[in-house]
């Protein structure tokens, strides 16, 4: 089964200004990850990946890692974006 990238640019552009209320001059950066997604239960729904983080690149390499680990703090800020991604898409 294969799956194909969304790209829709309303949801791009909501995402991109949801995190910008956040963090001023933040862009979303496309990229893809050959992990695994439930996404593939879901035949038919276009499903995206959105993982807001405050950390820096050598932190994020922890979170999967042999000692993994995520901080709190990017927990917090990670569940404030999706929060106020998922309200402004559902006005």
């Amino acid at each position: 089964m294969s799956t194909s990238a969304h790209d829709d640019g309303h949801v791009l552009d909501t995402l991109q200004d949801t995190l910008r209320c956040f963090e001023n001059g933040v862009r979303i950066l496309p990229y893809v990850n050959s992990a695994s997604s439930d996404a593939r239960a879901l035949p038919g729904v276009k499903v995206f990946g959105f993982f807001p983080s405050a950390s820096d690149v050598d932190y994020m390499r922890l979170i999967h890692g042999p000692d993994e680990h995520a901080r709190i703090s990017d927990l917090v800020f990670g569940t404030k974006c999706l929060l106020e991604a998922v309200l402004r898409l559902s006005e």
